[in-house]
């Protein structure tokens, strides 16, 4: 985690406001926010669910009980032996944002698990339904027989992809698949345009 700069925190009825990419210190230990955007992920006894997450990433003096935590909107974790809910996180430009409200103890009508250190998790959470979602768009080209076609079929994907998916260019879904099918396109407008020039 690239750290930036060290924030002093925000206390507001024992709230503490973190920005992406800055550090502030609770109780002794040093905590970062990182990675903020939005993704598909599972929820305790719940169907998946897509929304904003980030990282906290808890550094102590002693670097053996550093730890990360992935966490969402309304988790309720524990740092320094003391109780907190996430409130509020946003993507937010430049920068993500993240607001933590310290509470007495977990509340015990909620159906998600609270967050301990030992749930490390700094990746982006990617399900085999990432990987599968842009293989018909790569496919698709490859019903039409002519390379100009091709080439043209591929380009719609794209453009279709961006549409209806609309891709972050924070996480791996997002970048890496829109990177991907970019790439594709262009490989058919090259073989059509060379067919056409040496065909």
């Amino acid at each position: 985690m690239q750290q930036t700069k060290q924030s002093t925190p925000e206390k507001n009825r024992r709230r503490f406001n973190l920005t992406e990419n800055t550090v502030i210190d609770l109780d002794g230990v040093r905590i970062g926010l990182a990675n903020v955007w939005e993704e598909s992920f599972d929820k305790s006894n719940s169907h998946q669910k897509r929304g904003v997450r980030g990282t906290l990433c808890a550094m102590h003096s002693d670097s053996t009980k550093d730890y990360d935590l992935r966490v969402s909107k309304g988790d309720e974790i524990v740092i320094a032996g003391k109780y907190f809910r996430v409130i509020n996180l946003s993507e937010g430009e430049p920068h993500g944002s993240l607001t933590l409200e310290q509470i007495e103890a977990f509340e015990t009508d909620r159906n998600d698990s609270p967050c301990h250190s030992d749930e490390v998790s700094c990746a982006s959470n990617l399900n085999w339904g990432d990987f599968l979602l842009p293989v018909p768009f790569l496919c698709m080209p490859y019903v039409v027989n002519s390379e100009t076609g091709r080439a043209l079929l591929a380009a719609v994907c794209l453009i279709v992809w961006v549409v209806f998916m609309r891709p972050k260019w924070k996480g791996l879904q997002g970048f890496y698949t829109t990177v991907l099918l970019l790439l594709h396109a262009l490989f058919r407008v090259i073989v059509a345009a060379c067919s056409r020039l040496f065909g």
